[in-house]
């Protein structure tokens, strides 16, 4: 079994802080980060404990592309109206202010790709 997320590099400061002003906007919907999923798969029998890889890797895109990519996540883009505009002003204004952001005509957005692996222990029947 393999499971993988491409998951923000909140290391780098202004996608923390994007992070931040997004966090704001979260009104408790499920998400990695949290590690929920794990809960889950601890109680499903069958399965060797999971074992981590991690890969880094930057996504390039202008300005316009990267305020949208934030601005998909489900929570961002399924809040009323005024609220959306407000995520969308708030994240727009720190893409116009970060210094490793501001004015630049392509933004480096990096990830990390984890990937759990795990054997089955079932017996072939």
């Amino acid at each position: 079994m393999g499971l993988l997320w491409n998951v923000r590099d909140e290391s780098v400061d202004w996608v923390r802080q994007v992070t931040r002003v997004m966090d704001r906007y979260d009104e408790g919907v499920p998400r990695f980060r949290l590690h929920a999923w794990r809960t889950a798969w601890d109680r499903t029998p069958g399965f060797d404990p999971l074992e981590k890889q991690s890969f880094p890797f930057v996504q390039r895109m202008d300005r316009e592309t990267a305020l949208a990519r934030f601005t998909s996540v489900s929570f961002i883009a399924s809040l009323e109206p005024a609220r959306y505009r407000e995520a969308e002003n708030a994240i727009r204004d720190l893409l116009d202010s970060h210094p490793l952001t501001a004015g630049r005509d392509e933004i480096e957005l990096p990830y990390q790709c984890e990937i759990y692996c795990s054997r089955s222990t079932a017996v072939p029947g």
